[in-house]
């Protein structure tokens, strides 16, 4: 019986027992090649699936980021567009609420994704009324 080193790494070796002609491996020891073989096979596996999944991703990302910018910026200029209307339209009292209200809301989907100085000063305007009609509301409950 003779051993070979199947895998080794800093951490371990794993040594798997080979048959010779003189001594023939008992059931234990083909049980445990038999394993070894199943682990390698398992982590070729395993470290296939890891390469498939960066490749994946990387294809996701390259093609998926570029739409999200487009979405960002397409919100960017319903937000301007919303904003021009409600400025310069005639709406009744419950339209114009409606229109605050999806500005608002579409202002702080995207607070954390645009950095421009036309969509920040609609949003602190926007959000400077709602929360003087919040306080307003306080005080009136008073």
């Amino acid at each position: 019986m003779s051993k070979k080193i199947v895998q080794s790494s800093a951490q371990q070796s794993v040594i798997a027992i080979e048959e010779t002609v003189s001594t023939p491996l008992s059931p234990a020891q083909r049980k445990y090649n038999s394993l070894l073989k199943k682990i390698e096979k398992q982590q070729q596996a395993l470290r296939e699936w890891q390469r498939t999944h960066e490749d994946f991703q990387s294809q996701i990302m390259g093609k998926i980021m570029p739409l999200q910018e487009a979405v960002i910026q397409e919100q960017r200029a319903l937000l301007i567009v919303l904003d021009n209307y409600l400025t310069f339209y005639k709406f009744t009292k419950k339209q114009k609420g409606q229109l605050h209200d999806f500005i608002v809301s579409l202002c702080e989907a995207l607070v954390d994704v645009i950095d421009d100085e036309v969509f920040l000063a609609i949003y602190e305007r926007y959000r400077e009324e709602t929360m003087s009609e919040e306080e307003d509301e306080a005080i009136n409950a008073i």
